[in-house]
This record gives C-alpha cells, sequence and structure tokens, in this order.
C-alpha cells in the first residue's frame, strides 16, 4: 500500500474496528475471514488493529472482496470517516479541497 498519512490514522483505525465488527457479526474468525478473502491472518490482524507504530491500509480491491464476503455495502465501511481527524471543524480543507460557497 504505500506510506499512509499519519493525519489519516484514525480514519484506517476507525475502518479496521468496522472490519472487524462485521466480520465478528458473520462469526468469522480472523484465520476463516482471511482464507475467505485470500489474505493471512496477520494481514487481517494488523488491519483491525491499526494500533501500532505503523498503520496498515488495504486497497480498493481488498476493501470491496471485504464487503462481498461480509455482504456488506462498502459504504458502512466508510460512513462517516470524514468526521476524524479534524475534518468535522475544517471540512476538508486539509485536502486541498475547498467547500463550494452556499446559496444565499
Amino acid at each position: 500500500m504505500g506510506i499512509l498519512h499519519e493525519e489519516y490514522r484514525e480514519r484506517y483505525r476507525l475502518l479496521g474496528l468496522r472490519i472487524a465488527y462485521y466480520r465478528k457479526c458473520k462469526g468469522y474468525t480472523q484465520e476463516q475471514f482471511a482464507e475467505r478473502i485470500g489474505k493471512s491472518w496477520s494481514f487481517i490482524s494488523q488491519v483491525e488493529a491499526n494500533n501500532g507504530a505503523i498503520v496498515k491500509g488495504i486497497s480498493l480491491d481488498t476493501l470491496f472482496c471485504i464487503s462481498d464476503v461480509l455482504e456488506v455495502p462498502v459504504s458502512k465501511f466508510l460512513e462517516e470517516l470524514w468526521f476524524v481527524s479534524g475534518l468535522k471543524k475544517d471540512r476538508g480543507r486539509g485536502c486541498g479541497h475547498k467547500p463550494r460557497p452556499r446559496p444565499l
């Protein structure tokens, strides 16, 4: 995945927690789930924890596969992640995005 931005650490942590939540709802162990999505147990463990020195991200392909296996829409994993990392306050300005002016 390459180097991940430190400013997104909390988003990755929350994404990992959501993956763990839906995995457990389906009754899969990390080992069973890893086998179903073609990844290692250690990969799943790192993604779900994401509380170490190194943040583990996932590709969109992997997220789509996770979504299919858990039968959960991709949107459920990403809902409201923009609220963390201070974006609730500045609404994305840290990413170079400028909000459009609201009509009067």
